[in-house]
Order: C-alpha cells, then structure tokens, then sequence
C-alpha cells in the first residue's frame, strides 16, 4: 500500500512535516547556527560580534533568549519567529518581516523599528523604550504590558485596533 511518494533518502524520513515554515525543518543548519551565535555571551563570556543579518531568511527560527544585542536584521523574514525573551537592544529591524512573531518580554530598547512589519505579533511584556516605530505596521498585534515609554512613531504607523485611544 502506497500513500505518499517514495522515501529516497534517510533525511527525508525524520524530517518533521507539520510545520514545513520552520527553519528547523527547512534549514537545520541555520537553525543551528543561529542559535549557537544566539547564545554565545553565555558560552564565551563576552559579547558576539555585531552580527549582519540583513535580508537573511529566518522564517520560523527559534531564537528564545537569544542575545543579539545590535544585531542587524534589516529586511529580514522572520514570520513566525521564536524570539521570546531575546535581547536585541539597539537592534536594526527596519522592513522586517516579523509577521505572528513570539517577541514576548524581548527586550527592544533603543531597537529600530521602521517599516517593520508586526502584523499579529505577540508583544506581550516587550520592552520598546525609545523604540523607533515609524511606519511601522502593529495591526493586531499583542501589546498588552509592552512598556513603549519614549518610542517614537509617525503617521504612517499603524495600531492594533483600539489602540490609538490608549496612551502610547
């Protein structure tokens, strides 16, 4: 009885198919790296190098409390992304795609937001002080207890529902 294509290597035989955004499932290798860079103040005691990840394809990497402080992701993908917890003060996000992201208690402070895209994002206790957040797109996203003191937004930034009656 046949009820798929036929297994033609070992890989494909342990390869998750649940969720075939993961990086995990399409790029393993990546996943591990990132995650390596991600903690490498823990490891080696000293901060990683400001790390260039501009345009990079991170759909669905897991990155919970990884420290990537600085770090560049402008442009990025990272649509469904793990980044609860992670450190990315001062970070560069500008025109990622950070669409149903898991950045709850990520620590945003100083981080560059414009362009973003955070559609449906979990925000839930982000720290985004003095976050730059100009054009950047928050349709529902969740922010409940996401501290947002001295961030800065235009015009062209756009809430979850509701929220322009709240104090930013």
């Amino acid at each position: 009885m046949n009820t798929g294509p036929p297994i033609t290597t070992a890989a494909e035989a342990v390869t998750p198919t649940a969720n075939p955004a993961s990086l995990a499932v399409r790029a393993p290798d990546v996943q591990a790296a990132v995650t390596i860079l991600g903690r490498w103040r823990n490891r080696l005691g000293k901060p990683p190098p400001v790390l260039d990840l501009h345009n990079a394809d991170l759909q669905g990497a897991i990155l919970v409390g990884a420290e990537l402080q600085g770090v560049i992701l402008v442009g990025a993908q990272l649509q469904d992304a793990n980044l609860a917890g992670a450190q990315l003060q001062d970070a560069r996000l500008n025109d990622a795609d950070l669409q149903d992201a898991n950045l709850a208690g990520a620590q945003l402070q100083d981080a560059r937001l414009n362009g973003a895209q955070l559609q449906r994002a979990i925000l839930f206790g982000a720290q985004l002080q003095r976050a730059i957040l100009f054009g950047a797109q928050l349709q529902d996203a969740i922010l409940d207890t996401a501290e947002l003191q001295g961030a800065r937004a235009s015009e062209a930034t756009r809430w979850p529902e509701g929220w322009g009656s709240r104090s930013r």
